[in-house]
Order: structure tokens, then C-alpha cells, then sequence
């Protein structure tokens, strides 16, 4: 069999294991396993993405933790953008000259698109941020979790004009190379739980179900 044909039979291999997975499913136990675990972990994207990525395996789905930049347009005001630094963001550029980490986040790809299971948090977020600034956030878009496909995306310049639900993610290589190493696989007890979880929730649905874009 020529090397093409092989490819092309384990990109279809790919397409059909990603259809078949229930990202609403898995983006649901890692919410309500984080929720339950401690008052801390679930602001922590990169806990969100590893186990995301465990239960994706579990399901013969690769994936890859993804370190970098995020925003988001949540409203239509010209202040309604949540961001985790990004270009032009004065936050992550004074980071990065004082040698520290600057404001970030972390997100699953696979197969060509963003699984992000955390803007379930950007109410909570903005609600958080509304002290420290003039204006409020007012959040009229907040999905329990992303999946869109990486053409899609938007600039950070243009997350700043008023479309609500407008993303922007970007890996940044520094970021990668100095938390990486931190998205290692869950531990026994985490992997206990997750799978409860899940197994619960594919309980109450009665079936496996179909891959949610939002």
C-alpha cells in the first residue's frame, strides 16, 4: 500500500473517531469533576485540558494540551472582552521582559480544531474582574465549552470589535516550553473520579451521542 493511500486511510481513521466522540459529554465530567474536587482547581485551565485530553484518549481520540493566548468577545459593549494576555497585550508583554509567566491559558487541538472546556467560567470571570474596573463586563455569551474549528478563530485585533462570540487563541512557544511539562496525565484518584463521572452521565443520556460545536 503506498504511503499516500496509508495517510489518507488514517486521516478518515481520525474524521470518524472525532465524530464519534461526545465533546458535550467530556467537557460535562471535567466541570462537574473539577467543581467537586476543590475551591481552587477549576479556575485552573491547564487541570481543565489534561483531564479533557484523558478522557478524548479514553475514547481512541488523540489530542494535545495547547499553552499560549486567549480571548474572548462575550458581549457587545466595547469593553466585553475577557482575555488571557494575547498580541498586543501590555499584561503578557511586561510578563515576558520580567522574565516571569505572563497571563495565559490552556486548550486541547484535535483534528484541526480548538476543544476549550473552560469559557463556562467567563461569567464567573467577568463578575471577578467587575471591582477592578470602571465598567462591568456584561456577558450576554457564555458556552459551556468550545469546539470550532482553528480556521475560524479571530485575531486578537479583531476580538476587540463588537461581534459577541468572537474567539482568539494562540500557542506561544515560550509558554509551551516552560508549562508543558505540567500537562502530564492525571493521577489514580483523579482518573477514579473522571470516570464515574462520565460513566454517569453516559448512563442518564442512554447513549454515547454525537460531537457539540459551539
Amino acid at each position: 500500500m503506498g504511503e499516500a493511500k496509508q495517510r489518507a486511510q488514517r486521516e478518515a481513521a481520525q474524521r470518524a473517531r472525532f465524530d464519534a466522540v461526545d465533546f458535550a459529554r467530556v467537557a460535562a465530567a471535567v466541570r462537574a469533576h473539577l467543581a467537586a474536587a476543590s475551591t481552587t482547581l477549576p479556575l485552573d485551565a491547564l487541570a481543565h485540558a489534561r483531564l479533557a485530553r484523558y478522557l478524548l484518549q479514553r475514547a481512541g481520540l488523540e489530542s494535545e494540551v495547547v499553552i499560549g493566548f486567549a480571548a474572548w468577545r462575550v458581549g457587545p459593549g466595547d469593553g466585553d472582552v475577557i482575555a488571557h494576555g494575547g498580541a498586543g497585550d501590555p499584561a503578557a508583554d511586561a510578563g515576558r521582559a520580567d522574565a516571569d509567566v505572563p497571563p495565559h491559558h490552556a486548550w486541547l487541538e484535535t483534528g484541526g480544531h480548538v476543544f476549550d472546556v473552560t469559557t463556562y467560567q467567563l461569567a464567573r470571570t467577568a463578575a471577578e474582574a467587575g471591582p477592578q474596573r470602571e465598567t462591568p463586563i456584561s456577558v450576554t455569551w457564555c458556552p459551556d465549552f468550545v469546539l470550532t474549528p482553528r480556521a475560524s478563530l479571530a485575531s486578537f485585533a479583531r476580538v476587540q470589535q463588537p461581534v459577541v462570540g468572537l474567539m482568539y487563541y494562540e500557542r506561544d512557544a515560550y509558554l509551551q516550553s516552560v508549562l508543558g511539562t505540567r500537562a502530564g496525565e492525571p493521577d489514580s484518584a483523579q482518573v477514579a473520579c473522571l470516570e464515574r463521572i462520565y460513566r454517569e452521565l453516559v448512563m442518564e443520556s442512554g447513549s454515547d451521542g454525537q460531537s457539540a460545536v459551539t
